[in-house]
């Protein structure tokens, strides 16, 4: 065999080297590739989805019977444990670890780590001090100093999530509208209103299925015919 390359093999040769340089070279000279139309949008989109799933698994969505059902279950759970729980907060805290933060794309420098959570609704009393705060999706507190100091009323209730909140002038009868009615991407869907007359320290179910899996916008009492309300919901 040969050693030498024929005239035929050395302009092939030649020939792939050439189309290798174009080729290089053409792929330096091509634009950066863009993002697809709607790439954000559809990376928002699968990250609320993804969100939205781990909470209805193995649902397409959550049903609103289900968490009657889970809270039911629960409170026929034995506790694993005879130790008492308490709480050690209220305590300054910063979720966003400095050492951690993104100087460039993060939103903390605006105070978003300092954030408690949204505030959909609140209620005073006709003393001035009685006063009653719905959280997003932490229940319902009670003030009983014109909000110097809060309580929670509502820890034991089927859902926290909370879109409307009103009392009689007495204080003692309060309506808390579950199911949050803001448009966000975790907005949890309500089990009805419910009802309690002892200031918050019981509650009882007030509406049938009716409302189950709705949102509650506002709840009205009918100053004329304080038996009668009115509710706006989805």
């Amino acid at each position: 065999m040969s050693r030498s390359l024929s005239r035929a093999g050395l302009t092939a040769l030649v020939a792939a080297l050439l189309a290798c340089l174009c080729f290089g070279a053409a792929a330096l000279a091509a634009p950066a590739p863009k993002d697809e139309p709607g790439g954000e949008s559809q990376a928002l989109a699968e990250s609320m989805a993804q969100f939205n799933e781990q909470r209805s698994a193995p649902a397409v969505e959550p049903s609103a019977p289900g968490y009657l059902a889970g809270a039911k279950y629960a409170a026929g759970v034995r506790s694993a444990t005879t130790t008492p729980w308490h709480e050690v907060g209220p305590i300054q805290y910063q979720s966003d670890d400095p050492n951690y933060i993104d100087p460039i794309f993060s939103n903390s420098g605006a105070g978003a780590g300092l954030v408690s959570g949204r505030i959909t609704a609140l209620a005073a009393a006709a003393d001035g001090r009685t006063v009653y705060a719905g959280a997003a999706d932490g229940g319902v507190w009670k003030s009983t100093d014109a909000g110097a100091t809060w309580a929670p009323t509502f820890d034991d209730q089927p859902t926290l999530s909370i879109g409307a909140v009103a009392t009689d002038p007495s204080g003692k009868t309060v309506w808390a509208g579950t199911g949050e009615a803001n448009t966000s991407s975790d907005s949890y869907a309500g089990v009805g209103i419910l009802k309690s007359t002892d200031g918050g320290a019981s509650w009882q179910q007030t509406t049938g299925d009716g409302l189950l899996g709705a949102l509650v916008f506002r709840i009205v009492q009918d100053p004329v015919q304080t038996a009668r309300l009115f509710a706006a919901t989805s």
